[in-house]
């Protein structure tokens, strides 16, 4: 017998003999190396998504009639799912924190729900131009969050939307260290807050949104982009599609 069986069969037989003095409570495992055998293998799962985004934004709002500036930030993880090849929903949860004022608020979470639209997807003939494509992409969002503020909570919902165009440029070589595709967007968003005691000043719901997209690949995908609303404001996020 090689000395590799040997010593591959003392442990086995050590790992049995420590068991028997063991008060252990494990159950005989046999698992399987072939996917097929899992509730959740093979089965093709390219319609599911994932990713994590974070934001930061500042509003002028009023708090029980009295004007304040509210500063947020949140970091989120959200789940996606494509009902049709061109419209994903998602459901997302986070921790958020608030600074009203002069008085800042201890973390809180927040969740929500949205929806991303792909509209369009034209490819640009002209081989005499750098651009390839041209997008239009439409996104839809409602949160609830909440913060402290003069020893009570205060909650709030965010219903946010946005429309962009991008322009898109196609890469090609090493895709170790060249990214799939690059697209640098811009377009119109909404933003508006309401809640029992807070709401929005109603001066700046409406206002713009530009970034900068990476395509890693054709599944990992990753955002910059600054918003300007009342007051200027960052988001970014990394996104896995299955």
């Amino acid at each position: 017998m090689r000395p590799m069986k040997k010593l591959l069969i003392l442990g086995l037989a050590l790992l049995l003999a420590g068991g028997s003095f063991c008060n252990a409570r494990a159950a005989a495992r046999s698992s399987s190396n072939r996917g097929r055998d899992y509730v959740v293998g093979n089965t093709p799962m390219e319609r599911w998504s994932c990713g994590v985004y974070a934001e930061e934004w500042t509003r002028d709002v009023m708090l029980s009639h009295f004007p304040e500036t509210l500063e947020y930030s949140k970091i989120m993880a959200y789940t996606g799912y494509d009902l049709l090849p061109w419209l994903m929903t998602y459901a997302a949860v986070g921790n958020g924190g608030a600074s009203i004022g002069q008085n800042s608020s201890d973390d809180k979470v927040v969740y929500g729900l949205g929806l991303q639209i792909n509209l369009m997807d034209h490819e640009v003939p002209d081989p005499g131009l750098m651009e390839d494509r041209l997008r239009i992409n439409a996104a839809v969002e409602y949160l609830w969050a909440g913060a402290d503020w003069l020893g009570e909570e205060i909650k709030w919902e965010e219903f946010s939307s946005s429309l962009t165009v991008s322009i898109v440029n196609d890469l090609s070589g090493n895709v170790l260290f060249i990214p799939d595709t690059i697209a640098v967007y811009c377009g119109p968003i909404y933003s508006s807050l309401s809640g029992a005691e807070i709401s929005g000043d109603g001066r700046a719901e409406f206002g713009f949104a530009g970034g900068l997209e990476i395509f890693y690949s054709k599944r990992v995908s990753m955002h910059v982009q600054y918003n300007k609303l009342d007051h200027a404001g960052f988001s970014t996020g990394l996104n896995v599609r299955f």
